[in-house]
């Protein structure tokens, strides 16, 4: 191969090389403007997500501003926003209303020479803001008045993302009702506890759990406890662990049935057991919910005891009248109505337990011959007020006739002063009416007889004067001596 042949072929060779670099070379330098096509490509596609969210951003901030202002808009109760200055920066519709002029006018000018014109800051918001460069965020609160509304105003400091004190929300809340209210409440709260602590019977409040709420003055008077350190206590703290047992027995029947409930209750006393009647009953909220259980207890301690003793004395005013054949009736002149001891209905034949009185029965039931002699003494009482007595007879229940001697008085009037109640006693007089009835026999037969006796003395008397006149006259001395008066005019029937 020539030299030249060889250097033609070195060459070519050279140009290949030069030729697959220089491809190569292109074929990088595509690859790099591609990666750099598709860099810039995908900075253009980041950068138009950035702005199309910053843009949502935007959109949700403002929506969510619009919100915000739509809400403080619905809110009935005036509210704005304020600077460092007190200047206004926002404010709804219900601070717009009250200052009186359009939201341009408003903003930025010093709210005290808006609304409310106190011609000064509120010192609520000098302490809010003082608050907030303490960093205490902590808001502050005073009380306003503007003609007759009452305003509670508050104000609380917004801090930047540095912390430091931006900006003031200012709310002023129209609390005149509702101090009115509270006042009301509070006279009416004063008014219970004046009724509660000067009434005669001990009351009590407990919440659903047995804690008491509330006591009056008896109750701390009685158990030595009072109404604040009672608060939050149950009756086990209070009594015996038996008693407290049935006190909440008692309050349980109320909550589960809902309706009162009167019980005796034994409660300890310092000077011992007392027996009281407790009215236990529910209390209920607007929805009809029972949330308390309110108790009123009377001491019947002593009225007890007076039972007994009434008891006792009935049975022996039983036992009496039982054995002197007396009986007892209690008359509502006005209806008619009778009540009467169970000795009554015995007494004239009837079963006491089916026996029904009235006063027209006890009319209806006179001797004809006595029926107005009676009613007249009936009026006569009532027209004096008794004690009137009468006798009289009255039918039993087998149709016989029963003496009795009755005694009547008026014990009540109504407000007209009419008679309206009396009572008496009945007697069964009939074994006495027949002994006198006997009595009266007897001494009539023994008048009868005095009568013939006598009679019969005084003719023999006569008869006796006679001989001695004959004898007088024969000049001879009287036989019969006992038949010639005595110096006192009087004859000797010796």
């Amino acid at each position: 191969m020539s030299d030249s042949t060889e250097k033609l072929q070195n060459e070519l060779k050279a140009a290949q090389r030069a030729l697959v670099e220089a491809r190569a070379r292109y074929e990088c330098h595509d690859v790099e403007q591609q990666d750099a096509n598709r860099e810039r490509e995908e900075n253009r596609s980041a950068l138009l997500f950035m702005l199309e969210d910053l843009d949502n951003s935007r959109k949700k901030l403002e929506q969510v501003h619009q919100e915000w202002m739509d809400a403080l808009d619905v809110i009935d109760d005036p509210i704005f926003l304020h600077d460092k200055e007190l200047r206004v920066l926002r404010c709804n519709k219900a601070y717009q209303k009250c200052a009186g002029i359009k939201f341009k006018e408003i903003i930025g000018h010093p709210y005290y020479d808006i609304f409310p014109k106190t011609g000064a800051p509120q010192t609520c918001c000098l302490r809010a803001m003082e608050k907030a460069d303490e960093k205490e965020g902590a808001g502050a609160e005073d009380e306003v008045t503007l003609d007759d509304t009452l305003y509670r105003s508050r104000a609380f400091p917004i801090h930047d993302e540095r912390g430091g004190y931006s900006y003031s929300v200012h709310i002023l809340e129209d609390i005149t009702e509702r101090r009115k209210l509270d006042e009301a409440l509070a006279r009416s709260e004063s008014l219970l506890r004046s009724i509660t602590d000067n009434s005669n019977t001990v009351i009590f409040v407990k919440d659903l759990l047995g804690r008491y709420l509330f006591v009056n003055r008896l109750y701390e008077t009685l158990f030595h406890v009072s109404d604040a350190t009672l608060r939050g206590k149950t009756d086990y703290d209070v009594f015996p662990h038996e008693m407290a047992v049935a006190f909440v027995k008692h309050d349980q029947a109320v909550t589960q049935s809902g309706q009162s409930v009167e019980v005796e209750e034994y409660v300890p006393h310092d000077d011992g057991i007392h027996i009281y009647i407790s009215n236990k009953f529910p209390l209920q909220d607007s929805t009809g919910k029972i949330y308390a259980i309110c108790g009123v207890a009377i001491d019947i301690t002593e009225r007890k005891k007076e039972e007994a003793q009434l008891r006792e004395n009935e049975e022996r005013l039983r036992l009496a009248l039982a054995a002197s054949n007396q009986a007892w009736f209690d008359v509502n002149v006005q209806t008619g109505e009778a009540h009467v001891s169970p000795e009554y209905p015995a007494m004239i034949g009837f079963d006491p337990e089916h026996f029904q009185s009235s006063m027209q029965n006890w009319i209806d039931n006179l001797h004809p011959d006595d029926h107005d002699a009676v009613l007249g003494a009936v009026q006569v009482c009532l027209a004096s007020g008794g004690p009137t007595t009468i006798q009289y007879r009255r039918r039993t229940f087998s149709g016989d006739w029963l003496w009795l001697h009755s005694i009547a008085m008026v014990v009540e009037w109504d407000e007209a002063q009419k008679p309206l109640r009396m009572i008496g006693i009945h007697r069964d007089i009939s074994e006495r009416k027949l002994a006198e009835a006997k009595l009266t026999e007897q001494l009539d037969e023994l008048k009868r007889w005095q009568a013939i006796t006598l009679g019969r003395e005084d003719r023999i008397l006569t008869l006796k004067r006679e001989v001695n006149e004959l004898l007088e006259l024969a000049d001879k001395p009287p036989r019969y001596p006992s038949a010639e008066p005595d110096e006192r005019g009087e004859m000797n029937r010796g």
